[in-house]
């Protein structure tokens, strides 16, 4: 290997330990991007951080502090970062201030970042004061794209205004997701549900409707085993994780509101969308129903969507609420409800490819798939208008294929 290949190599393993850095912060920096930093001095490793929660410390500064601590002078040190240091003032000030105070003389990053407010200028800022910065050494490569992967809800609020999108089916050999009587529990075995335990866990929101509430009353919590919590590192956190939000679509407020609804017994924000046209009316009734159930007015979010989607197996307009979720830098929305929502989704999909400026409602599908047969009466996965054509079907391509048991496999469509 020569010499500049070695030194390559070298940039990359440094990258790639701020890769693993920044998957610490999976689970606790949105809205902001988890991102990690390396400082090396004298190929020696001075210093390590990562971005822990939103409105703290950055990468770049706790790196710098975990070198200080250690009593490393950091003057001349080379900084790997995932993601280009921020150049503006949020909630924390900018990082390429930070590295300049510190005397780094090198940044390498693996990804520029598109917000604005950075976008090229924190390597623009960091130039202009003398540090060499490589920010094209990870392009095309593996590491990138884990990168890009670990920030995807953050770059797809920041370029399509609107959270990444992840739909969750699970449904038997002949695609089925519950009985003509609506019964569907277990479709799937333990080791699925679990999985879908761990999606919910790296969500913002978990977005379902008053139907799927009505048949099966689901608590849609996060509920995580011990082995899980350890493969999260959730004993590195210094504070509780929180529920995420649970997004509901409404139409006509037809949530019954009772005690036995397992949903106003937890502990986490609920968002109801329902159609200012046709229920507007019952929302005084609606959160009197709330009030009698201790604390559970001051945790619900009523939501009015003006127009309606009339094309859609889902009258309230998906693109609106989906652009409300971006608005309040929701990050993530994984989706758990029935046929109709998921064809109403598989429909936004389809008209995206038609329509300049529309972005599909489906990002990635995780479908999870039991050898359990059900029967041609059972509920199917998708309620969709009729296709007369094959050149009309509806397609993904597979990403991912795992088997979970002996009865189950994942598949991760996009």
């Amino acid at each position: 290997m020569s010499k500049k290949d070695r030194i390559l190599q070298q940039d990359l393993d440094y990258l790639e330990l701020a890769f693993k850095l920044a998957q610490n912060g999976e689970l606790t920096t949105s809205p902001n991007p988890p991102v990690g930093c390396v400082l090396v001095k004298d190929e020696t490793v001075i210093g390590e951080g990562w971005h822990q929660w939103s409105g703290q410390a950055h990468a770049e500064v706790n790196a710098i502090a975990d070198a200080i601590a250690k009593e490393h002078n950091t003057e001349g040190a080379t900084a790997y970062v995932t993601l280009e240091p921020c150049n503006h003032t949020g909630e924390t000030p900018p990082c390429t201030e930070a590295l300049l105070r510190a005397k780094i003389c090198r940044v390498v990053i693996a990804l520029v970042d598109v917000d604005k407010r950075t976008a090229g200028l924190g390597i623009e800022k960091l130039k202009a004061n003398g540090i060499i910065v490589d920010s094209k050494l990870a392009e095309g490569t593996q590491l990138q794209k884990k990168v890009k992967k670990l920030c995807r809800g953050y770059l797809s609020r920041t370029v399509k205004k609107r959270p990444w999108i992840s739909l969750k089916i699970a449904s038997s050999l002949d695609g089925k997701v519950a009985l003509n009587n609506g019964e569907s529990q277990w479709i799937t075995g333990e080791e699925a549900r679990a999985d879908v335990h761990l999606l919910r866990c790296k969500a913002d929101v978990i977005l379902t409707t008053s139907r799927t509430i009505e048949v099966d009353n689901p608590r849609f919590t996060v509920r995580l085993c011990e082995r899980q919590k350890q493969q999260l590192g959730l004993s590195k956190l210094e504070q509780e994780l929180t529920q995420p939000v649970l997004a509901i679509l409404s139409s006509r407020l037809s949530i019954p509101v009772n005690p036995d609804i397992q949903i106003f017994h937890t502990d986490r924000e609920i968002w109801i969308f329902y159609d200012e046209q046709m229920a507007t009316e019952k929302v005084a009734d609606f959160e009197q129903a709330l009030n009698s159930i201790d604390g559970m007015l001051a945790k619900v979010r009523l939501i009015p969507v003006a127009t309606r989607n009339e094309n859609a197996k889902v009258g309230l307009n998906l693109h609106k609420i989906f652009a409300y979720f971006g608005e309040k830098q929701i990050n993530s929305v994984f989706v758990e409800a029935g046929a109709q929502l998921n064809g109403s989704l598989l429909q936004a999909k389809k008209e995206a490819e038609n329509q300049e400026g529309f972005y599909p409602l489906i990002d990635e599908c995780i479908y999870y798939i039991n050898t359990k047969v059900m029967g041609h009466q059972a509920h199917s996965s998708f309620v969709t208008s009729m296709i007369s054509r094959m050149q009309d079907v509806h397609s993904f391509s597979i990403q991912e294929i795992e088997k979970l048991s002996q009865s189950d496999i994942k598949l991760v469509l996009r």
